[in-house]
């Protein structure tokens, strides 16, 4: 398998997973 390929793949990751805690604290903050 190509090494870049999964370096990307896990970057991609990371960052989906960072956006979406970001957009769950900012409904959380409209909510209250």
């Amino acid at each position: 398998m190509n090494i870049s390929g999964y370096y990307i793949i896990g970057i991609c990751h990371l960052v989906k997973k960072k956006t979406s805690e970001k957009h769950n604290q900012f409904y959380k903050k409209r909510l209250h």
